[in-house]
């Protein structure tokens, strides 16, 4: 977007004596004694990262800035000039909330003064919507109505990841094409209730065979009874891929695999006690041959989990867990450790930083992430157990279709206590409906 020029000339004041401010009677300007003229034309930004330029001729020195309702997400490339012709660069972070934002440019010259009125778009209508209820899309941060996506990376460049989601956003189907062989190797296949809870998710090999079923029956509890297939023993406990399982309002978890002649099950019976404070989940453990009525019970185990404003606090393996107003994580103690998360925006959930304090044996002390204006990952800052310094991983620069959904980008990820690394590059492909 580039704004069309306006001249600006210091030294004739024939601009309009007085202003109202923006649309809807707002005044963002402090009263000053000031030859005044609001420029009737309004700049309209675009919800993602967004830009545009004024071409300014001046025959005096002159400064720029935002109106106080605006600096924390419009910017000037540039604050301050002096006479002749020169061009400012405004540009507006995503909008990360679903209500359109407003603001002012005002340029200074001599006596006058010249406010530009600037509008950015809402922005996904998802944004405030509680975390654990988004669906996989909206949790990936991708925009606009997607059907298929396709990924391609340079480390394994005989395979292509192919994702299917239905009109709700939720992922039905993530098949792993073996491109080599023009085959699929291997697919997951979920399903869904009318109100986005998954119910089911089966693994599929090329040949037919379901190897891994996972299914699930819910309570209208409010409450979330875990948070991540990984849970809290994750390393990175922020770190979801796009098919794992954040499964809220959860009841019941019921499992099976294959394994040489036998199918084992994990069956997993879900009860809230004391007016939902707490919750009793009761593992149970089991084998059969396949093709026999052979059935064997290999024990269990029972976990009790206490809640506080709906989610989970205390347990066996955790402890004084606190949380963002959305429910996401923001410290757990576990036996042995602490783990601390920092989060940008409560709304979109873009993660700053977490550390891991305490525990002899853990991989990574902390994470530091750095994004651009899209809120796409530009860096991670990596501090190993047992090593000086960080390593850093770099990703970018990318590339982006017209709704902001990034196509390629290079990924930079050094090996532990190492700088060097091969940047693998990485490809994805948007189909939308």
């Amino acid at each position: 977007m580039r704004i069309r020029l306006f001249s600006v000339l210091a030294g004739i004041c024939t601009f309009i004596g007085s202003v109202t401010g923006c649309d809807n009677g707002e005044v963002l300007l402090d009263k000053a004694e000031k030859s005044i003229a609001t420029d009737t034309t309004m700049r309209v930004m675009d919800c993602v990262y967004d830009s545009a330029s004024i071409a300014i001729n001046t025959n005096a020195s002159w400064e720029a800035f935002v109106a106080t309702k605006g600096k924390e997400w419009c910017f000037l490339s540039k604050s301050s000039g002096v006479a002749g012709r020169d061009t400012i660069k405004i540009t507006v972070a995503e909008n990360p909330t679903d209500s359109i934002r407003r603001t002012s440019v005002i340029l200074e010259s001599g006596s006058n003064r010249i406010i530009f009125r600037i509008m950015q778009k809402a922005g996904e209508s998802w944004f405030g919507t509680y975390y654990w209820r988004r669906t996989a899309l909206q949790k990936a941060g991708i925009r606009g109505k997607v059907e298929t996506m396709s990924t391609i990376s340079r480390k394994r460049p005989g395979q292509e990841l192919i994702y299917n989601f239905d009109r709700n956003g939720n992922l039905t189907l993530m098949n792993i094409h073996d491109l080599d062989h023009n085959r699929m190797d291997s697919s997951y296949v979920y399903t869904y209730d009318d109100m986005n809870h998954r119910l089911t998710c089966a693994v599929v090999r090329a040949e037919g065979d379901t190897v891994r079923n996972w299914s699930y029956e819910y309570e209208n509890t409010g409450m979330l009874v875990t948070y991540s297939a990984r849970g809290w023993e994750e390393q990175n406990p922020l770190d979801e891929s796009l098919e794992g399982m954040v499964v809220p309002d959860l009841s019941g978890v019921h499992k099976t695999w294959r394994k040489g002649e036998f199918m084992y099950g994990e069956d997993r019976a879900y009860k809230f006690e004391n007016e939902g404070g707490k919750l009793v989940i009761k593992r149970a453990l089991w084998r059969e041959r396949i093709g026999t009525d052979e059935h064997e019970n290999l024990g269990g185990d029972t976990l009790r989990v206490e809640y506080r404003k709906g989610l989970p606090y205390n347990s066996r393996f955790v402890s004084n867990s606190l949380y963002y107003d959305n429910g996401m994580l923001k410290m757990v103690d576990k036996v042995d450790c602490r783990y601390e998360f920092g989060i940008k925006n409560v709304q979109v959930m873009v993660p700053t930083y977490y550390i891991y304090k305490g525990g002899d044996e853990h991989l990574i002390d902390s994470c530091i992430y750095s994004y651009n204006m899209n809120r796409d990952l530009l860096e991670r800052r990596v501090y190993y157990n047992g090593y000086d310094g960080a390593t850093v991983e770099t990703y970018g620069p990318y590339t982006y279709d017209n709704v902001y959904n990034w196509n390629d980008r290079l990924e930079t990820v050094p090996r532990a206590g190492s700088s060097e690394a091969q940047p693998d590059y990485v490809h994805r492909t948007f189909n939308y409906r």
